[in-house]
């Protein structure tokens, strides 16, 4: 929905039909136009001065204080079932720092003057899968765009398109791509950035194993192979299994078996899944092991992996995949943003330019998922599109 940046009176209009609606139990929806209002409404009652101040301080600061609540465990004492107030000299005791470091600064609620009840965030922050996507933008996404301004200047300002060349390299004085420097220098960094993708998907609003986003049975299961062995899923650069886990929950009666797929580090950290998912060690550039001929799977499914690479790396891990499928019986799903041609969510565009300054790569729009897609030898059959700023699911198969 578009509203007039000004408007101060259509947008507080906005927001109460929409939270309105949110009492009467139409969530997701309402909540997006709410809050895509609310921040309409702060952006028209901010004056520049507000906003520099913003820019320049307050959002700086709010995230060092929340790293160092985080490296306290400052959030994990309020976990109490009856969320009681806690004073600032209760909290110093017990994380042992100095009461005058203590500041609420919205992480946490002020009750009164030295009370202070917990929130959703710092609930969330008190989870260690929260709190990582925390340390890992700060030490890497952080550092990087703070570099974007002398990279893009020293290449006169051309847009990036070589995955090893790009303002991470600046910014980490290294010629290795990120993903292979922070393996190699930086593991912890990786095991961070798991647990951050692990809390994300899980907080998503939209999955493809859910009826209401995506009709799983219709398009997926309704014509799989059924045999105990037919192989169902394979999820290429699937992490922890996060999302195989999610499908599990949701068909517990679903065929077959499925398999999780991503590189050594990752796989070893995937522990605790349930029989019918295998794990498989596997390098998205190379020939994908279940293939047809032997065992075409009946999906081959790729979240938040090709947003990761410029368009010839892109068509290259798709190739092994069109490989590997059977024609007429195999679909690649792909989980990730399309961003409009108009009216782009913030953290659409945000995660562009982080992209860019890490990856050389970009979210695409429709066109350019097609232009991909097509280029790599897919045909799209159907795009499923979430709410703005979410992701879509993009349902391909082999061109014919």
């Amino acid at each position: 929905m578009t509203f007039a940046p000004f408007d101060i009176a259509a947008l507080v209009k906005e927001i109460n039909s929409s939270s309105s609606r949110l009492d009467q139990g139409e969530n997701e929806d309402a909540r997006q136009q709410c809050l895509a209002a609310a921040r309409s409404l702060c952006s028209a009652l901010e004056t520049p001065l507000d906003s520099a101040l913003k820019l320049c301080y307050s959002d700086f600061a709010h995230q060092a204080a929340i790293r160092t609540g985080i490296e306290l465990k400052l959030f994990e004492r309020f976990g109490n079932e009856n969320d009681d107030t806690v004073t600032t000299s209760e909290l110093a005791k017990a994380t042992a720092a100095d009461p005058e470091l203590l500041a609420a600064m919205g992480t946490i609620y002020e009750v009164d003057a030295d009370k202070f009840l917990p929130t959703r965030l710092s609930k969330a922050l008190a989870v260690g899968t929260y709190s990582d996507g925390i340390i890992y933008s700060q030490d890497v996404i952080d550092r990087t765009l703070e570099s974007l301004h002398e990279y893009l200047a020293r290449n006169q300002y051309r847009n990036p398109t070589e995955p090893a060349n790009a303002a991470f390299q600046l910014a980490f004085s290294t010629s290795d791509h990120s993903w292979a420097y922070l393996e190699k220098n930086e593991p912890q960094k990786m095991a961070q950035f798991n647990n951050h993708m692990e809390s994300t998907q899980a907080g998503l609003p939209t999955s493809l194993s859910d009826p209401k986003f995506y009709p799983f049975d219709e398009r997926l299961v309704r014509d799989a192979e059924k045999a105990d062995d037919a192989v169902f899923m394979v999820d290429v650069a699937g992490g922890k299994g996060h999302d195989l886990v999610k499908i599990c929950r949701n068909h517990p009666d679903l065929p077959g078996v499925l398999v999780l797929q991503d590189q050594e580090s990752v796989i070893a950290q995937a522990t605790g899944l349930e029989a019918r998912i295998q794990t498989m060690t596997h390098d998205f550039f190379s020939p994908q092991p279940v293939k047809y001929l032997i065992t075409a799977a009946r999906v081959y499914h790729l979240h938040r992996i090709l947003h990761d690479w410029p368009d010839a790396p892109a068509r290259d891990i798709l190739s092994h995949i069109r490989t590997a499928m059977k024609p007429g019986y195999s679909k690649l799903l792909i989980n990730e943003i399309v961003i409009p041609a108009k009216g782009a969510h913030l953290a659409s565009t945000g995660l562009d330019l982080v992209m860019m300054s890490v990856f050389s790569a970009a979210q695409r729009t429709e066109d350019g998922w097609r232009h991909l897609l097509e280029g790599a030898g897919f045909q799209v059959v159907g795009i499923w599109e979430g709410e703005s700023g979410a992701e879509s699911l993009i349902e391909c198969e082999v061109a014919s």
